[in-house]
């Protein structure tokens, strides 16, 4: 597992922006310095069911592996470009 890309999402927060980190492997892990976010861009219901919200929006499995952590499965740009468009 190789990472072969990472983008930092510095439009959703330019303190603490969120790191796309896209592996070899078809998958992406989305990575926050600290979840929720305290940018306000998120809705509480986003932030309470994020991994859902994510999923559906991109149509791939999201799973929150640990606070802060998300893994996207899918390494695809049209799924990377979704979640981009997601946190934008």
């Amino acid at each position: 597992m190789n990472v072969t890309n990472e983008i930092l999402l510095k439009d959703f927060d330019e303190e603490n922006p969120p790191l796309l980190r896209i592996f070899d492997d078809g998958t992406t892990f989305l990575l926050f310095e600290e979840f929720p976010p305290e940018n306000e861009k998120l809705t509480d219901e986003q932030i309470d069911d994020f991994e859902e919200e994510l999923s559906a929006f991109c149509g791939v499995k999201v799973v929150r592996e640990d606070r802060e952590l998300f893994v996207i499965y899918s390494n695809e740009d049209e799924v990377i470009n979704k979640v981009i468009s997601f946190l934008s």
